[in-house]
């Protein structure tokens, strides 16, 4: 199917095409050619605490109050914060910050609730305001310096509304009336019985009668990237996006009263269980090594005599949350007599310091040999009778000397800022690539002007929608704002410029929430600082606003 078919069937209007200038001064610009590949398929709480039974530790829930807030009620107007802290991921500065005075009543709700409370003149407070919510008796101080990466994390609400609203079992059903579901791409039929995990799916389209016999003989059904579908999910991934600043992902799971539809596994990506109706049990069990802490890949499925006793064995229910990072084993049996719906969000999937040093180390290692003579110096002539396979054993001082000057010329390595910044433009890019688009909902603001005139403000529609990054001979502007809410539809966007330009963009991309005057714009001439603030407006990267 076309792009702009899929378009039409989701309800996406596609950005209209960037339309290139001739300045002289300007590189022509373009969009990437690059093609899309197929995707592979309290503040006072009660505590109730149960025993880790790997180590005789106690694991604590949280259970939120259930009893009214006496504080007045939020509006839009004074939900807000009077000061915000980001609490970012393995930031230990933000996160050992004093927590900001934003009351957990402000964010206790439903769906409906959090979002007409969300503060969307920022992008960065909503989705500061949205995880809070998400997690919501604890503070994300708590969440990252306990929990995150470390631990599993139960909070139970005692509230089955409180999830409602970003999924349905009937938003399923019409889902499955009225697109082109595809098995493998949009939906999986499984199962797991007698230790057996298998995949259901059948060529071409779920239909809903092929769907729901399945499930009625006991099968469990799984939707890959319900985003594509359901605003509200749309709407979650994107702000989240942008307080992780990295990709996000989800699946929604429909399990039949009293039947499994996975076998017990760890993945690879940070997982918040969002219970959305009926019941689940789930069984979470530590990582059984050291190597499969953290994974860089999801495990193969276990029996159950591979995974040992669990360190947490509890009933999920509507409303409630759970998180485990990656590498703790779990699986799900639905209780008798009552369905489940939960769906599973999911983020930090290869973005470790393992994967940064995968760019880092190669770009490092060319300006190293580009500019140090140390690294274009021939090898010992005893180089290959010390090392290597059949040499291992050897304990002769050639041996230590050249693996001591393999180290001392890596550890040099670690000096090159330029390749650091590079490296990390590289993750940057390839999540502007992959993420969805900005949700329309996030711009409640004054209607954006067209032809901007020198006293025009302008900034980013969100804060992460654009990049910086260098070229050769010139500097690149690559966007998110034109993607489609399915995976990797459309290539990498970019508009190429002169790098006169590197500024005035880099001024652009940092200034956010701040709005920028078009004639201040640094390094610039007027007809070119109007000429790049229209051609921005026009792909949607920036908005704007009379002074």
């Amino acid at each position: 199917m076309s792009a702009a078919a899929l378009y039409s069937k989701i309800g996406i209007v596609p950005a209209e095409p960037v339309v290139p200038t001739d300045k002289q001064s300007r590189k022509r610009a373009k969009k990437s050619t690059t093609q899309p590949s197929k995707k592979k398929k309290g503040i006072q709480k009660k505590i109730k605490s149960h025993t880790d039974k790997e180590n005789g530790s106690t694991n604590k829930p949280i259970v939120a109050p259930a009893e009214e807030s006496k504080t007045d009620k939020p509006t839009a107007e004074n939900s807000l914060p009077e000061e915000n802290t980001t609490f970012k991921p393995c930031d230990e500065g933000a996160i050992n910050q004093p927590d900001p005075p934003v009351l957990v009543d402000t964010l206790i709700g439903s769906t409906a609730t959090v979002l007409s409370t969300l503060n969307s003149d920022d992008c960065v407070k909503e989705a500061d305001q949205l995880f809070r919510w998400l997690i919501s008796p604890i503070s994300p101080k708590v969440f990252f310096n306990d929990y995150w990466e470390k631990e599993h994390l139960l909070i139970q609400r005692k509230d089955k509304n409180y999830n409602s609203g970003w999924f349905s079992t009937d938003k399923l059903k019409e889902i499955l009336r009225n697109n082109p579901v595809q098995f493998g791409t949009h939906l999986d039929l499984t199962s797991y019985q007698d230790g057996k995990r298998e995949t259901h799916n059948q060529p071409g389209r779920a239909y809903p009668g092929i769907v729901w016999k399945h499930y009625e003989s006991g099968g469990s059904i799984r939707m890959l990237s319900p985003q594509i579908y359901s605003e509200p999910m749309w709407r979650l991934l994107n702000t989240l996006q942008d307080y992780f600043k990295c990709l996000m992902g989800a699946n929604v799971y429909l399990t039949p009263p009293g039947t499994q539809g996975f076998a017990p596994h760890y993945d690879d990506i940070e997982a918040f269980l969002i219970q959305l109706e009926g019941k689940k049990q789930w069984r979470v069990y530590k990582p059984r090594s050291e190597e499969d802490k953290l994974p860089k890949f999801s495990s193969k499925n276990f029996t159950q005599d591979e995974i040992g006793e669990p360190v947490m064995d509890v009933v999920l229910e509507a409303g409630d949350l759970l998180y485990f990072p990656r590498g703790f084993i779990h699986q799900g049996v639905c209780v008798e007599g009552e369905h489940s719906l939960h769906v599973t969000v999911s983020t930090y999937q290869l973005n470790s310091w393992g994967d940064l040093l995968e760019k880092y180390l190669p770009k490092a290692l060319a300006t190293a040999v580009k500019s140090d003579t140390r690294f274009r110096e021939g090898l010992p002539l005893s180089t290959l009778d010390n090392l290597g396979l059949a040499n291992k054993q050897k304990t002769t001082h050639h041996r230590r000397d050249i693996l001591k000057k393999i180290g001392e010329l890596v550890t040099s390595l670690g000096d090159c800022e330029e390749a650091a910044d590079n490296a990390v433009d590289d993750i940057a890019s390839a999540l502007l690539r992959d993420s969805l688009p900005p949700h329309p909902a996030r711009f409640i603001r004054p209607p954006t002007l067209d032809s901007p005139t020198p006293d025009t403000l302008v900034r980013l529609t969100t804060p992460y929608c654009a990049r910086v990054v260098k070229g050769d001979g010139i500097v690149s502007l690559r966007f998110s704002t034109s993607n489609s809410r399915v995976y990797r539809e459309i290539g990498e966007q970019q508009l190429d410029y002169d790098e006169s330009f590197e500024e005035a963009l880099s001024l652009l991309i940092n200034s956010y929430p701040k709005w920028t005057i078009v004639q201040s714009l640094p390094n610039m001439d007027p007809e070119d600082g109007l000429g790049l603030t229209e051609e921005l407006i026009e792909a949607q990267i920036l908005e704007s606003k009379e002074k």
